[in-house]
């Protein structure tokens, strides 16, 4: 029944979200990522309006998600509406591969130190880049193989049995996927995804589900209702073993 309010509430929520194009070029996927419409100044001269939260929650922006034309408004946003870490709210903004460099030298397993350091409520992986399951399985080993709260990863770069192992679930875009298996042609269009509609939904989906699917069936329900409007939602099916994935979804 909790779960079936919590997707009533989220559906209402995503009716409200405008935005505009933009678009991240960082990696093969070419993704269409859009950002918010509002502007950097308008979103400082409003009003905070979240509260202190003991937990946060964490989100890499990976491939696609890292661009500053992207990234400096999604977080601007993010933190006006949700508040960040360091003023005890809830968002940990984690940029690949500025906030993972040590040395001078990308250091993919700084995720897990930088994540250790927050008592977390979920974990949002935007275009993770390779060896990030690495990462989240060491954090995993930490509390005997069980994760205390959700991982979701949308749309990564990395190995996905990897990613499937350390994710509650995994979003790709189904024409990004096709393309690769030579299905479609290179100019075919991908989507184009509402990066602010996305995080909000996700964010406020972590923030009011506190039980996790008991079953693949509710975990695509609970994935379209985070997606909303922006696609339909099916199972990933293994073209070589002809599997059906549990965890691992497409996006039309």
């Amino acid at each position: 029944m909790f779960i079936k309010i919590a997707l009533f509430i989220l559906s209402l929520f995503l009716l409200s979200c405008n935005t505009k194009n933009g678009v991240s070029t960082d990696s093969d996927l070419q993704l269409s990522v859009k950002a918010s419409d509002i502007s950097l100044q308008d979103l400082k001269e409003k009003s905070h309006t979240f509260h202190n939260s003991s937990k946060q929650i964490a989100i890499l922006f990976g491939y696609n998600f890292n661009a500053p034309e992207i990234y400096t408004p999604l977080v601007a946003h993010l933190e006006q509406k949700f508040g960040a870490a360091s003023d005890n709210a809830l968002i940990v903004p984690i940029l690949y591969p500025e906030d993972l460099k040590r040395g001078g030298h990308i250091r993919v397993s700084a995720l897990t130190e930088i994540l250790q350091q927050y008592s977390l409520s979920g974990i949002i992986l935007l275009g993770a880049p390779e060896f990030t399951h690495n990462s989240i399985a060491l954090l995993k080993q930490s509390y005997s193989g069980k994760m205390p709260y959700p991982v979701f990863s949308f749309f990564p770069q990395d190995d996905l049995l990897g990613t499937e192992f350390i994710s509650d679930f995994v979003l790709e875009d189904a024409k990004a996927i096709f393309q690769k298996e030579g299905d479609l042609e290179q100019n075919d269009t991908h989507l184009a995804i509402n990066s602010e509609a996305l995080l909000d939904a996700t964010i406020n989906y972590i923030r009011l589900t506190k039980e996790s699917a008991s079953s693949s069936k509710d975990l695509l329900l609970q994935v379209q209702s985070i997606i909303g409007d922006q696609g339909k939602i099916s199972f990933y099916t293994d073209p070589e073993t002809g599997l059906q994935s549990i965890n691992h979804f497409l996006l039309y």
